[in-house]
């Protein structure tokens, strides 16, 4: 997406969120910093920007202590590992993206929202990887 519409698309949603304000009065959870970094690392993502996404995303793991014992927010630790994976997977850094999908995919609880979700995902781009790594063996 870097140089097409969808791209201009994501980096107004992006600006929309880097300019996202807390409710008044309240320091920012974890949680809620971790779901904030998560949509950005997805924004950066999709814009053409792995760096910033890898940025954004690893801020979520950084809170993985406050996270794990936060019932509502704990999903996305796991989710944040998976958007690592494809963004190293987009980058062809397969070991790297295998090592964050393996996380992702064995994950300690699965009672998070979107496990099924993400189960699925996770899936998914373990072919697209496992393809990707067997084309680049043969070129």
């Amino acid at each position: 997406l870097g140089k097409s519409k969808g791209a201009d698309w994501m980096k107004k949603a992006l600006a929309l969120l880097n300019g996202y304000t807390y409710e008044s009065g309240q320091p920012p959870t974890a949680g809620e910093k971790a779901v904030l970094s998560l949509l950005q690392g997805v924004m950066f993502a999709c814009s053409g920007e792995p760096e910033n996404a890898r940025t954004a995303l690893a801020a979520v793991i950084e809170w993985k202590s406050e996270l794990e014992s936060d019932s509502h927010n704990s999903w996305v630790l796991p989710h944040a590992q998976y958007e690592l994976a494809v963004v190293e997977i987009r980058e062809r850094k397969y070991e790297q993206a295998k090592t964050f999908l393996d996380t992702a995919t064995n994950w300690p609880t699965t009672d998070f929202h979107f496990s099924d979700a993400l189960a699925y995902r996770c899936k998914g781009a373990a072919e697209q990887l496992n393809k990707m790594m067997a084309n680049d063996r043969t070129n």
